[in-house]
């Protein structure tokens, strides 16, 4: 057995919960208030940088979830149409926007459009633009509850994705969303069994997307293969406390 796989085998059995230990392991007792602030504290924002706003992500697409779920495929090339603004904040808004925001015990609420585990939030979408209408092409973070695009870096940073991506064709797509998590924030809450919560997080959202994309006719595909300390560069992420799970490339399908 190798070395790599016996730390899987480590950190899975470290993540074990079991109901005679009560909390999972690692986990902050004794502080009620600590997940409402960690859930009101869940919105990631650059107030310095310049932003964008999308179109509001109405209308309805013409295919139902049985269909969507069906009709899902991955899609690994696509043809160079570019992706259509308005499809875009639909993608971003279904996938992970935020759709209301009551207050619980004094503190934010966010309701979002994918689970989340004790509603943290772990999940934050960076769209990494190539070919959409209306966007220049560049790195970017969505804000979930103003529906906009900040600008992490402009087209200058994308030669890097040379350096990410570990399948080249993943470069001919209209997006790649990336999908940032807050290991952190899970970890607070639940110790190392965070860290199962935040991959789970992850899934929720990349399947909200590759539905969302096929109802729209598009094509998706989830990737998993990149390299980690390149995109966790792009995304100025620091790859411990914040960290790419995986991609999400989407664009028209060829004729």
């Amino acid at each position: 057995m190798s070395d790599q796989n016996d730390l899987a085998e480590l950190l899975h059995e470290n993540a074990k919960a079991r109901i005679e230990l009560g909390l999972p392991p690692g986990a902050v007792p004794g502080d009620e208030s600590l997940p409402l602030r960690l859930m009101d504290g869940s919105i990631k924002s650059y107030p310095t940088r310049l932003s964008i706003p999308l179109p509001p992500a109405a209308g309805e697409a013409n295919v139902d979830l049985c269909a969507a779920i069906q009709g899902r495929t991955s899609v690994r090339e696509y043809g160079s149409a570019a992706i259509p603004r308005l499809w875009l904040a639909q993608l971003l808004f279904h996938g992970n926007g935020v759709r209301a925001v009551p207050m619980t015990g004094g503190y934010r609420n966010y309701r979002r459009n994918a689970p989340s585990a004790g509603n943290l939030g772990s999940v934050d979408l960076y769209p990494v633009v190539l070919n959409v209408a209306g966007v220049p092409g560049g790195v970017y973070h969505y804000d979930p509850v103003g529906h906009r695009l900040t600008e992490i870096a402009g087209t200058e940073a994308l030669p890097q994705l040379e350096s990410v991506l570990l399948q080249p064709e993943f470069g001919t797509a209209g997006v790649l969303i990336a999908l940032g998590s807050s290991l952190a924030r899970t970890r607070a809450k639940y110790g190392i069994r965070g860290y199962r919560y935040a991959c789970i997080d992850a899934g929720h959202v990349a399947q909200n997307l590759c539905l969302v994309a096929t109802a729209l006719g598009l094509g998706a595909c989830v990737a998993g293969g990149f390299d980690d300390d390149a995109l966790n560069d792009l995304l100025l992420l620091d790859g411990t406390d914040e960290a790419a799970l995986c991609l999400v490339s989407i664009g028209i399908i060829h004729a």
